[in-house]
């Protein structure tokens, strides 16, 4: 305890004189090969900056150079698109045009369907009547035979 005692008193004493530099300090609390090893860390670390600044460089050039090429095809690009919707906007007009002419035949079937239908109504209505008169001409014709008898 008296080690513990001893650090909560020097701890005491940096915050009160406020000396909390390391070079203040009277131990060596790094090792040699601690050094060594955040030597190593830094190189590291260091290469690891470099490949990335590098990459950073080398993806901005290529996206200046791509934009220098993107903005020459571009015209080249909006003609194409432009074209390809005057194109589309034909087809479209094209299609409209085609439906209003199906649409009026539709309604020409339905129109001549409607009338054949009618007409046969009619027709059957008649032979229904035909049917009934020679039902009854039949029966006018036996009573006329029984008559005669």
């Amino acid at each position: 305890m008296t080690q513990d005692n001893s650090i909560d008193t020097k701890l005491r004493t940096i915050l009160d004189n406020n000396e909390l530099s390391i070079t203040q300090s009277d131990q060596r609390y790094v090792k040699k090969s601690d050094i060594l090893l955040h030597e190593k860390m830094f190189k590291k670390l260091k290469f690891l900056y470099l490949e990335q600044e590098t990459r950073h460089m080398f993806l901005k050039e290529a996206l200046d150079t791509e934009n220098k090429f993107l903005s020459e095809d571009q015209s080249i690009f909006d003609k194409e698109l432009e074209s390809l919707q005057k194109i589309a906007s034909q087809g479209k007009d094209e299609l409209q045009h085609i439906k209003e002419e199906l649409r009026a035949k539709i309604d020409t079937l339905t129109n001549h369907t409607d009338e054949t239908y009618l007409l046969l109504q009619n027709f059957d209505n008649r032979s229904k009547n035909i049917k009934d008169l020679y039902l009854e001409f039949d029966d006018l014709e036996s009573r006329i035979e029984e008559m005669l008898k």
